[in-house]
């Protein structure tokens, strides 16, 4: 990648531009992650929280990690597993505490399996955990017979350093593998432990997001937290090309275009497949903030000339194969697509993440969004006919399997609104819950979004969730008040009656302060999006929306929207 920096010189009163280019290496082969295998029913892995250097190229960062690792080690369980997690934290003892929903806890740290149907009480899935430095702690896991074979993940989630962390490098996948007598052969022929050759892992991070001006800048991250992990260092005497008295740090800072997601910590790889082979892409978006819409074109000639198709979302298996809309495949923060690709063309093709303009009404004009390549696929051989075919997918298990029409116990609705918050409040710590359903009863949840221009990400943990469709949004406008620094600015609702004399809503929040009731909405705020209607084609610009019938985790609920989900 070819990037440069301009240096302006006032010299005589004659204004010099010095332009100084350095590269980042770009297409090395692609490397698998390490692998933790079953070897047992039940087994044991270790994972060491711990800074480590982290190298692009020339470029040396330090960063936190698993094992030293980036990515993480892939965890490969069997159905039936009991499976034993033993984190160990050696990061920095640092300056830790801070108020709750702001950043704090830098170097403590826990667990999350994303994905996994398991016991979320301790010693299992418990995201309230905090490991402090120095600690340790022994996770126990019970893989149930009937946990869907997938794509899964795993990364940290305490409540106040979990961007920091995942977005520093603390992320691998974690995969189900399918049982030989629930999958078909023509599955088996690109589905490790079967044929792993043709099993392909992909973890997308963002681990190189420095650009100016860009939100998702990962030192301005590490700003809000008072990071003391800020190592930069360069095995090129050359690069980067500091001006007199610069440091390192300050040209990451204040002079670098890095924007950059790593597949597998590396920039933009390459992997040679020959023409006509099948293989299989397991992406895992493994950031915090940004979506990816992914496509995969021809450099040449800009069409999608390889035939690929998804068979698995959120590590659920769809019911058949079938072509993505449009070609495209959004990935939200936490989100999972398995592809099958074939490619009869030889040629170079990349996967890239494409943020087009006829999209921006499905996500959100403020939503963060990643353009950039991936990785690039070259195709040897000769050119060959033929297609994917018909591949038989596994059975789901009935959790993850039922109708519509299955008689509801109950359902409520989660709003979303400014400043990060749900059903009107902010996060109020482990005993306080809104809603309390039983085991085994179907309910249904409504997603709302009150924010007019910001699409909203969604994950559920332990349970997916069907997709049933979207409705006419008709809540109110949710606006943050120009006063404050987030995460403390006020905000309020607007109703969407515009005959009211004063339309902010007489049902507001509990911090709601009265002397807003005079703001007025911006101006230019969208009161609607008559976009959401074609939700259900597949047209262009359609690409924030889920399919009818879906099995996810994540979802994306794109501004003043609502999604009804069972």
């Amino acid at each position: 990648m070819k990037w440069s920096i301009s240096v302006l010189i006032l010299l005589n009163s004659a204004l010099v531009v010095v332009s100084h280019e350095c590269h980042l290496a770009e297409l090395a082969a692609l490397q698998q992650p390490e692998h933790e295998l079953s070897i047992s029913t039940k087994w044991r892995v270790t994972l060491r929280a711990q800074p480590a250097n982290f190298a692009v190229d020339w470029l040396l960062l330090e960063r936190r990690t698993y094992n030293g690792q980036i990515p993480a080690p892939t965890i490969r369980v069997k159905q039936g597993d009991e499976l034993e997690i033993l984190l160990v934290n050696d990061l920095p003892n640092t300056t830790e505490e801070g108020k709750l929903n702001e950043p704090r806890f830098p170097d403590s740290t826990n667990l999350h399996l994303h994905g996994l149907h398991i016991d979320s009480k301790v010693p299992g899935d418990d995201v309230l955990i905090r490991i402090k430095p120095g600690q340790s702690y022994l996770y126990s896991y019970k893989i149930e017979d009937d946990q869907p074979a997938g794509t899964y993940w795993y990364h940290p989630h305490l409540h106040g350093s979990t961007i920091l962390q995942v977005n520093s490098g603390m992320a691998g996948m974690l995969i189900v593998e399918d049982c030989r007598q629930n999958t078909s052969d023509q599955l088996k022929a690109v589905t490790c432990p079967f044929n792993c050759e043709h099993d392909i892992e992909l973890l997308i991070q963002p681990l190189l997001t420095y650009i100016s001006g860009s939100g998702d800048r990962f030192i301005l991250v590490q700003d809000e937290y008072n990071d003391t992990l800020r190592g930069i260092d360069s095995s090129d005497t050359d690069c980067p090309n500091l001006s007199p008295g610069q440091t390192r740090q300050e040209w990451l800072r204040d002079f670098s275009e890095l924007n950059h997601f790593t597949t597998n910590g590396q920039l933009n790889p390459n992997l040679t497949i020959i023409a006509g082979e099948m293989k299989r892409f397991r992406m895992v978006n493994a950031g915090g903030s940004a979506i990816l819409e992914l496509e995969m074109v021809n450099t040449v000639t800009g069409l999608h000339s390889c035939e690929y198709q998804e068979i698995a979302l959120d590590g659920v298996y769809l019911d058949n194969p079938r072509r993505s809309r449009q070609n495209k495949a959004l990935l939200v923060p936490g989100g999972r697509t398995d592809w099958l690709v074939r490619c009869n063309e030889p040629g170079t093709y990349i996967i890239r993440s494409q943020a087009l303009n006829n999209d921006t009404p499905s996500v959100g004009e403020e939503t963060r969004r990643f353009t950039g390549t991936l990785f690039t696929l070259y195709v040897s051989g000769s050119p060959q006919t033929g297609s994917i075919g018909t591949v038989p997918l596994p059975k789901r298990p009935s959790y993850v399997n039922f109708t519509t029409n299955t008689t509801l116990k109950t359902s409520f609705s989660i709003e979303i609104g400014p400043q990060l918050t749900l059903n009107r409040e902010k996060f109020k710590g482990e005993h306080y819950f809104r809603h309390l359903v039983n085991v085994d009863e179907h309910v249904q949840w409504n997603f709302l979004n009150t924010v007019p221009k910001e699409g909203h990400p969604i994950h559920i943990h332990v349970n997916h969730f069907k997709v049933v469709g979207y409705e006419r949004y008709e809540g109110p406008i949710g606006q943050t008040v120009n006063s404050g620094t987030f995460p403390n600015q006020p905000w309020l609702l607007f109703s969407q009656d515009t005959n009211l004399e004063n339309r902010v809503c007489q049902c507001q929040h509990e911090n709601f302060d009265a002397q807003y009731c005079s703001e007025t909405l911006s101006n230019n705020t969208p009161l609607s999006y008559p976009h959401h209607e074609m939700w259900d084609k597949d047209v262009p610009g359609t690409i924030g929306y889920s399919q009818a019938g879906d099995y996810r985790d994540t979802i994306m609920v794109p501004p003043l929207s609502e999604i009804t989900v069972r």
